[in-house]
């Protein structure tokens, strides 16, 4: 096994190894590999450019790996603070103009229960609603973000 270290967290690289440096004022070598010749090698670098950061990762993506990437890079659960839900859920979220309109999608023939973590308007009732909501099975919910 080839594994990655990225700040203390640590996964297996997959299939293929390139073996990276940092070149820029802009860039940092944020990840290494930590295991056989290819140990002390930078295996992630960051650039900072204009308004946006790239991340060059040198391997496959392995489910871990993506795992360890969405949860550092803050998008595995983007949505956690406005609403949780159980796995038979599904959430889309659109954006027009000024407004974000959050689909809730239960894909079980069971209800489901959602917690909703502030207020939001109710799309298909106009009523503002936060907490507990069921969503009968293979039920919908349109909701609106304040």
């Amino acid at each position: 096994k080839v594994l990655v270290d990225w700040d203390g967290e640590t996964f297996e690289a997959a299939v293929f190894t390139e073996l990276l440096e940092a070149v820029g004022e802009n860039a940092e070598l944020a990840g290494r590999f930590v295991t056989d010749y290819y140990a002390g090698s930078g295996a992630l670098v960051v650039n900072h450019f204009g308004k946006g950061t790239v991340y060059y990762y040198g391997s496959a993506f392995t489910e871990e790996a993506v795992r360890v990437f969405l949860d550092r890079l803050g998008v595995a659960s983007p949505y956690d603070n406005v609403v949780t839900l159980p796995e038979c859920c599904e959430i889309a979220v659109r954006k027009k103009e000024d407004r974000r309109f959050v689909f809730l999608l239960n894909y079980s023939k069971e209800e489901a229960v959602c917690i909703l973590h502030s207020e939001v308007t109710d799309v298909y009732s106009g009523e503002t609603v936060s907490g507990e909501v069921i969503l009968e099975g293979y039920g919908t919910r349109v909701l609106e973000l304040r």
